[in-house]
């Protein structure tokens, strides 16, 4: 899926709006900043999560990220993407 400037500034000024509606009805909803973090990227995850293909063969990213790493002069991050594995942290 590929979206305008004008289009993705709409979906996160929509975000931003619905987080302030919620704050409003909900005065505790946000006590900090990791509060608010967590809140819009729950909020834009809903618009920008889909999987996209990266520059890293068979592996897939999304668009969002709460912090990007170091991009060089020709916009591409040279620290290759790890494979993680998910364990069950409950256990």
């Amino acid at each position: 899926m590929t979206l305008t400037f004008d289009k993705t500034t709409a979906r996160i000024r929509t975000a931003i709006s619905e987080i302030e509606d919620h704050y409003q009805r909900t005065k505790g909803l946000i006590l900090n900043e990791s509060d608010l973090k967590c809140i819009l990227y729950s909020k834009l995850f809903q618009y920008f999560g889909e999987e996209i293909e990266t520059l890293d063969q068979n592996i897939k990213s999304i668009p969002l990220h709460t912090e990007v790493s170091f991009f060089n002069e020709n916009h591409y991050c040279p620290i290759k993407i790890q494979n993680l594995k998910f364990t069950n942290l409950i256990d």
